[in-house]
């Protein structure tokens, strides 16, 4: 039969406890850590200039409230190409394609920095309004067809270089929709 005094006894409980307490502790801390990692996960930001919340997960559906660029919202569920999510007391559904995982700086407007581009005819003309035009319609050649993305830049950059150098010139190369 093994004898133990009672001071050794005691010492082996209080050993026991501190060794539980540490456990407890270092549980409560990795729950505390992973709570938030797999929170995080799940926050996304809004990428576009603004989103619109939708009721369903359908473009023909009720707008709800939209969000500004640079939001910070908690995705709840995935459907599709849709998810819906959660920022403040709103709750509505987003395309993926407008929500970024990391998060996204608000563009701010530099005053005096606009871009002015005159045509032959005097008219005042904005760059944007043509990228846009050229996004949508893409770049055809002089006979009308199509040019492959893929060409684009080499063909842009091969007719630049044949052009004279003046104001006129690359006003009318910008505006270009031929």
């Amino acid at each position: 039969m093994i004898v133990i005094s009672q001071r050794q006894l005691e010492l082996l409980l209080k050993g026991k406890k501190i060794f539980q307490q540490f456990f407890a502790a270092l549980f409560l801390l990795l729950s505390f850590f992973l709570s938030s990692v797999f929170a995080s996960e799940n926050t996304v930001y809004i990428k576009g200039l603004g989103a619109v919340l939708r009721e369903q997960p359908s473009i023909q559906s009720k707008k709800t409230f939209k969000l500004s660029r640079g939001t910070k919202v908690l995705v709840i569920e995935s459907k599709g190409i849709w998810q819906k999510v959660e920022s403040g007391d709103s709750q509505g559904w987003l395309l993926r394609g407008q929500i970024s995982g990391f998060p996204v700086k608000r563009k701010k407007l530099v005053l005096g920095q606009k871009i002015q581009l005159q045509s032959a005819s005097g008219r005042r003309l904005r760059l944007r309004t043509f990228t846009a035009v050229v996004g949508v319609k893409g770049l055809v050649d002089s006979e009308g067809k199509k040019i492959s993305p893929y060409q684009t830049d080499y063909a842009a950059l091969e007719w630049l270089e044949n052009q004279s150098l003046n104001e006129e010139n690359s006003v009318i190369f910008l505006t270009s929709t031929e």
